[in-house]
Parts: structure tokens; sequence; C-alpha cells
């Protein structure tokens, strides 16, 4: 019991200390399912079957105790959007406010995109999205794009940099040698 939530909790800080760093993190790691499997007290699951085959296919973890509904917390909400049993999105809450959302956007099993919200869980202020073999870190400031970080050759370290303001690009800072320190402007 104890161990299933060190794990979802232990997983939740390595997202959250990410974030704090400004790192880039390998999103493949993160494995969706692992936060609906094996919930033990003081969490408990609920679950819902939308489309009435008999597959659950909508899940929420909360925090207290499942005869007191009303005195729990929602963690979280799981869904699994295709229906294949296997869940591709994950709204993540504190305070009954969204903090963050992870997407599989491709059903293939592996996190394409985490969403990080502002206090209010109104505002994305930041986006870690993965094709292939890159990674896209995405900032905005009061809902106005500001930043893009990309890493293009997937070694967790950022190599190009492009500005926004207005909606527009207007500076981009490239790391030709992919050393994630060299940068040269190569758009003014």
């Amino acid at each position: 019991m104890k161990q299933q939530i060190m794990i979802i909790s232990f997983l939740t800080s390595i997202c959250f200390a990410q974030v704090e760093s400004q790192e880039f993190q390998d999103l493949s790691k993160i494995k969706l399912n692992s936060y609906i499997e094996n919930i033990k007290a003081p969490q408990y699951l609920d679950v819902q079957n939308s489309t009435d085959k008999g597959k659950a296919d909508m899940f929420w973890v909360f925090l207290g105790d499942k005869n007191k509904p009303t005195e729990s917390e929602l963690k979280l909400q799981a869904i699994d959007q295709n229906k294949d049993g296997k869940v591709d999105l994950v709204k993540h809450y504190t305070n009954a406010i969204i903090n963050r959302i992870e997407t599989d956007q491709d059903y293939d099993g592996k996190v394409d995109s985490v969403s990080f919200y502002d206090a209010e869980g109104k505002n994305i202020i930041r986006r870690i999205s993965q094709a292939g073999k890159s990674l896209t870190q995405t900032y905005w400031y009061k809902s106005e794009l500001r930043l893009q970080e990309l890493d293009r050759n997937l070694d967790l370290k950022t190599d190009m940099i492009i500005h926004f303001r207005d909606g527009k690009s207007y500076k981009v800072e490239d790391d030709e040698d992919y050393d994630g320190k060299n940068f040269k402007v190569i758009l003014k």
C-alpha cells in the first residue's frame, strides 16, 4: 500500500523537480497507466464506463475516505480516449485546480506532451512535447507565446531558442554543435 503511494509521489516529484529546474525530460519514461494501477488507501479510485460497453475508460483518483466523498480531494483524472484499455490523458490537480496534463496523442503508450498550468489552472504556462527525436519546451506569459527551446537530437540539452512577441518570432538562436553552450543568432 505505502509502496504504490510512494511510487506515485516519486514520479510526481521527479516531474515537478524538473519543472523547477527548467530541464528537459524524456517523456517516454512517464507511464500513464501507473497512475491508476494498484491504488491503495488513503487514495481511492472511482471509474466510469462512458460507452456502456463494459470497459472502464474514465478514472478518478481521490485522496480521502471513499465513504466520505465530500471530504475527499481530487488528485487526478485519467482517460482512455481511444478505448484501447490504456490511459491516454492524465489531468493532475492540487486543491481541485488543474496543474498539469500529460497526453499520449498518437496512442503508442508513450507521453507526447506535458502541459503545466498557472496557479488558477486557467492558462498553460509551459509545455514539453516530444516528436520523434526532438523535444520542444514552449513557454507562455499571460497566455502569450514567448519562447521555445528545442532539443533536436534528444540529448536533453537545448540547441535552439526561438523568441516570440505578438505571436511572431523575432529572434532565433542556434547551437550548431549541439553542446548546449554556444548559441549563434541566426534571425533577428
